[in-house]
């Protein structure tokens, strides 16, 4: 199984939440079957938006496509079996080297709530307390 990180927000083009679930499906439909889920980070106060996927098989033509349909620069691409990371994708140099400490690792529990519909969230994990201690 190899694990991949790639944002789903756009430089110079609209960001709406719309837009962004709409480049995770275009991405979804790329992949295929696989295990996901959004994995969504702060940079510089800002929430950038990423989506965490681990396929069964790796094809780095696939994955080039994929940073080239989503307009990035690159794909990050672990293989947890090697300990090692690479990118992929059209200016994957301009990014230097893979680095581990920036990657986020596919969590198997929310990947498989998502993937099944069946998800348990922080907003869920809230709604919950508050009811609780009503």
């Amino acid at each position: 199984m190899i694990e991949i990180n790639i944002r789903l927000d756009v430089r110079d083009q609209d960001n709406t939440p719309a837009d962004i679930t709409l480049r995770e499906i275009q991405a979804l439909a790329i992949l295929g079957e696989c295990f996901h889920h959004r994995a969504d980070y702060l940079d510089h106060g800002q929430s950038v938006p990423r989506l965490v996927a681990g396929l069964d098989s790796f094809d780095a033509d696939t994955l080039r496509q994929l940073a080239n349909e989503l307009h990035q620069d690159c794909v990050a691409v672990f293989h947890p079996d090697q300990h090692r990371g690479e990118l992929l994708g059209p200016c994957a140099a301009a990014w230097g080297e893979f680095d581990l400490a920036r990657f986020q690792r596919l969590d198997l529990v929310t990947a498989y709530g998502e993937t099944t519909g069946f998800g348990w969230d922080q907003s869920d994990t809230e709604r919950f307390r508050a009811r609780r201690a009503a």
